[in-house]
């Protein structure tokens, strides 16, 4: 391979525990030192860890990296051997008590494949047999020009993680992210692919004192590695003095004060635009390979901006949207909301004369404003409280939106001039309230506001306001005055259009209280009236408010108004609509040039998995949802990748259904937290059980695992509810998503069977059966 002074195997591993090191030494210990070298053997007096260790792998062909406990300076390692385009190969040391126990909450290197080892021996038939593997990454980069930046996101959103954000957003930047919140598992291929097609990365660093710091900071060292490697521009940006990983101590900025976040984003955004403005957009090399050519997008459509539209579904329930016929778009996580979100929008804002607003609150503002405010009035006084904060904040983002939106059009119609200067003139009266984004002007908003109210009522709580001494206290500007000229200026407009989505994402771990359910109520109800008065002067008015199924039937279903909102709801109930979604992003990667999915899909796919069909038998385990459909394919086609296979073959489906259960069983188990935060890690209770089992037997496996008595019967509700159970009819297992999603009728139908059959059985998901060790039956 390399010549005399190329270390052509480097190996990277921990410094603790000793017996990993000792085991990898004795094992490299008959090769030659120019052939095999470790960290230990590489380091120079007087030269910076770091800088020794990157070139190293600079130098060498191939990096085995050992991961069987977490280490954040090997994890950036492999990071930046993968993005120089080398062969690497993680391994785990087996007789360390759990061993690579981590990699099932982090993912990452999950879907790298790695080897494992129990002693030197073994060790040295890896070392011998290392030069088989292929590089993870092919060196073909194509510039993301509509969102150049990628930004590593936090679980909290800590004041820290806030002000990069929106300082990210004020520098003009656009980006994408990976956050925890969406799916906590991050893929290797997708990191891979994300900072590839970037000329900006943002890593914050959290101190290990904020939950997830641990499996954020490994993520970023990941991102970190990668992103170095490829000489792309990056932040890693740390608060306060937490230990940093030597290999990227020298790379990292440390900051005392948020106002230096702001300095540092924009000075990262003026190199960033530099290189768009300079890159020709290239398009990758075309592999030989026909998996290697697959791009399926991305799962979440935050990240997939640039060509969401050119393969989005247009469903009929989206067409319903789009046409106002609805005002509560309800669907499961991973359903598509957003992506439904983006596209109302932006095929709604071509239409001329039209107002969009496209909101999105974020959840710990709203939860700040429960604490510091509601918590310090009567049940009686809370509704009219956040009524009247809905109302004002709703007002003042469409007097916003006009400003923006119209600020060129005034110079040629002078008509609308002395309306707009008086919209000007009241909104910029509170200069503080009107900078930033919506995020910023909400977080400042609520802060003003709770201020006010402390103020007046101190820390005693369950005070009771009269309705003019809250409308004083949440109305920073001139309210009345502010809703006559925007009704004055709505006036000459043909339509209005407030979407609002987020307002439910990451409910904190204590789950869905009765004061979230009430400001979810008086939103809707806020955007009623707004509708109403727009309405009476002759505008065409309309709210989209998307929620998650399982918070609407919580907050919602049991109100007595629930009948007055015209619910569109978006899960997906069928499989050929599923094969539709996944034909035309084949067709846009240029792997498809006609509209015959079984064709396509047999050139990437094995046709069957036993005997059943393959498309079938991942839908199968889908949960009925696109993301999560993306997330299986994902997996498996990174497994056929990395092992060069012409197709995805029935190990590399296998592989791939493991790594997705894994990360489907964390994704399932964040849902039902936001419900019932006891209930997190149910899922683990079925554990080796069998796939199917008597009602007596699914009791016998909670009880073991700590759900008390009197709560089965309700958690099995729950289990139902999130189609990890279902039951047997017909010797077939029925789930909730077969049923539209209607848990009446699901109920219904598993009455029915229970009534007819004395030996009903409740049926396991297929999807968990791997990450459980469940055996079919």
């Amino acid at each position: 391979m390399g010549g005399d002074d190329v270390s052509e195997i480097f190996i990277a591993y921990p410094n603790e525990p000793t017996d990993i090191g000792q085991t990898i030494e004795l094992g490299m210990s008959g090769f030659r030192k120019d052939h095999v070298a470790t960290w230990v053997h590489t380091a120079t007096p007087g030269e910076l860890v770091g800088t020794t260790i990157r070139g190293q792998i600079d130098k060498c062909d191939i990096l085995v990296a050992d991961v069987t406990v977490p280490n954040f300076n090997v994890t950036y390692e492999i990071g930046y051997g993968i993005g120089l385009n080398k062969k690497v190969i993680p391994v785990i040391y087996k007789p360390i008590a759990d061993a690579g126990k981590y990699i099932n909450d982090i993912g990452i290197f999950d879907t790298i494949t790695y080897e494992s080892y129990e002693n030197a021996i073994d060790f040295t038939t890896l070392l011998n047999s290392a030069n088989n593997k292929h590089p993870l990454f092919t060196g073909s980069r194509s510039l993301n020009l509509q969102q150049p930046c990628y930004l590593l996101d936090a679980l909290r959103r800590t004041d820290f993680a806030n002000i990069i954000v929106s300082s990210v957003k004020r520098s003009g930047l656009f980006f994408r992210t990976f956050d925890p919140r969406e799916g906590p598992r991050m893929s290797a291929p997708d990191a891979i692919k994300q900072i590839a097609s970037s000329s900006a990365v943002i890593v914050p660093l959290l101190s290990e004192r904020i939950d997830d710091s641990f499996y954020h900071n490994l993520r970023g060292a990941f991102l970190a590695g990668l992103a170095h490697s490829m000489e792309i521009d990056t932040l890693l940006i740390q608060q306060g003095d937490s230990p940093i990983p030597l290999d990227y101590r020298d790379f990292v900025k440390v900051i005392s004060h948020p106002n230096e976040v702001e300095e540092y984003i924009q000075e990262l955004a003026t190199s960033a635009f530099k290189s768009v403005q300079q890159v020709v957009d290239e398009k990758p090399r075309t592999s030989e390979r026909l998996l290697e050519r697959v791009d399926l997008g991305a799962t979440a459509a935050e990240n997939e901006y640039r060509d969401l539209g050119a393969y989005f579904v247009e469903t009929f329930e989206f067409k319903r949207a789009l046409r106002g016929e609805g005002r509560l778009v309800v669907g499961r996580k991973g359903a598509g909301k957003t992506a439904i979100f983006w596209q109302v929008h932006d095929q709604i804002r071509t239409t001329r004369n039209v107002i969009v607003l496209d909101l999105k609150p974020e959840t710990y503002q709203l939860r700040k404003f429960n604490e510091e405010v509601l918590d310090l009035l009567s049940e009686g006084t809370k509704e009219h409280t956040i009524s009247a904060f809905w109302e004002y904040v709703l007002y003042l983002e469409i007097c916003k939106k006009i400003l923006d939106v119209d600020r060129t059009r005034i110079d040629r119609d002078q008509t609308l001039f002395e309306k707009y200067m008086k919209l000007e003139v009241i909104f910029l009266s509170n200069q503080f309230l009107s900078e930033g984004d919506f995020s910023e002007r909400l977080a400042k908003l609520v802060e003003n506001i709770a201020g006010r109210f402390r103020k007046k009522l101190g820390m005693s709580s369950e005070q009771v306001l009269s309705q003019p001494e809250v409308t004083e206290l949440i109305h920073i500007h001139d309210l009345p005055r502010l809703r006559k000229l925007v009704s004055d200026y709505m006036s000459v407009k043909q339509g209005l259009w407030i979407l609002i989505d987020n307002i439910d994402k990451g409910w904190p771990p204590q789950g869905i209280t009765a004061d979230d359910a009430l400001m979810v109520r008086t939103l809707i109800e806020a955007t009623r009236h707004i509708e109403r008065s727009m309405t009476k002067l002759g505008v065409d008015a309309h709210t989209l408010i998307f929620l998650r199924n399982d918070v609407y039937e919580q907050i919602i279903e049991h109100t007595p108004d629930r009948g007055k909102e015209g619910l569109i709801a978006i899960d997906w109930t069928d499989p050929d609509l599923l094969r539709r979604l996944l034909l035309e992003r084949l067709i846009f990667c240029g792997i498809a040039d006609k509209r015959d999915f079984f064709a396509v899909w047999r050139k990437i796919c094995v046709p069957m998995v036993g005997e059943e069909e393959s498309s079938t038998y991942l839908i199968g385990r889908s949960m009925m949802r696109p993301r999560f459909l993306l997330t299986l394919i994902e997996y498996c086609l990174s497994h056929a990748v990395n092992m060069e296979k012409e197709r995805i073959e029935i190990d590399d489906i296998e592989k791939g259904l493991y790594s997705y259960s894994m990360s489907l069983i964390k994704d399932i188990g964040y849902e039902i937290r936001d419900i019932d935060p006891d209930l997190e890690q149910i899922v683990y209770a079925f554990i080796g059980a069998p796939c199917v089992m008597t009602p007596g037997e699914v009791n016998d496996y909670l009880q073991e695992f700590g759900i008390k008595a009197e709560n089965i019967e309700s958690s099995i509700e729950q289990l139902l509810w999130y189609g990890v159970l279902g039951f047997e009819e017909r010797s077939q297992a029925i789930y909730i998503y077969h049923v539209n999603y209607d848990f009446h009728a699901f109920n219904a139908k598993m009455s029915n069977a229970k009534r007819l059959n004395d030996l009903f059985k409740y049926t396991l998901n297929e999807a968990f059966w791997p990450a459980l060790d469940v055996t079919a039956t």
